[in-house]
């Protein structure tokens, strides 16, 4: 018989699976199910929360994102994905995600590629491109969203 940490990685992995075909509903159940198995799943809340930002349910993504934030605190793809689902309805609280990923992981580019253009968002363009610019350093990739847009640094607020 298989023990519940098995049980919990099969059902994680089944959710991956169908995040990775778009059905978000299943995934959210089977990451469900990996939690219900075992309660310090961290990559399962995680992976849930990114899967109920698919679904429109930001307070669920918060939320689960900062449940895998009480398991490990010092998970910089945690502080990341919350800010990235903060984002959206509390820019302050997105930035002070970015600002504590940026701790943990130093050289993840596209953490201060997303707070670059947090701050691009909010008319604070000189920290943007320091953002950009450091983005850069890390990602040849970061460095390109400054080429792709005519003006990359007037986005649009609509």
């Amino acid at each position: 018989m298989e023990n519940l940490e098995e049980k919990a990685k099969q059902a994680y992995d089944a959710g991956m699976e169908n995040l990775n075909r778009k059905e978000f509903k299943h995934a959210v159940v089977d990451f469900s199910k990996a939690i219900e198995l075992d309660i310090t799943f961290e990559d399962a809340y995680l992976a849930r929360g990114h899967t109920k930002c698919q679904l429109g349910d930001l307070n669920g993504a918060i939320s689960d994102a900062t449940q895998s934030l009480e398991l490990n605190p010092a998970n910089a793809d945690a502080y990341l994905a919350r800010g990235c689902f903060y984002e959206i309805i509390d820019p302050v609280k997105a930035e002070q995600d970015f600002d504590e990923a940026i701790k943990l992981d130093p050289t993840n580019g596209l953490t201060y590629r997303l707070r670059g253009i947090l701050r691009a968002r909010q008319d604070r363009l000189i920290g943007a491109l320091v953002d950009l610019n450091e983005a850069a350093k890390y990602d040849s990739e970061n460095g390109l969203i400054i080429l792709r847009e005519p003006n990359p640094l007037k986005i649009s607020r609509n």
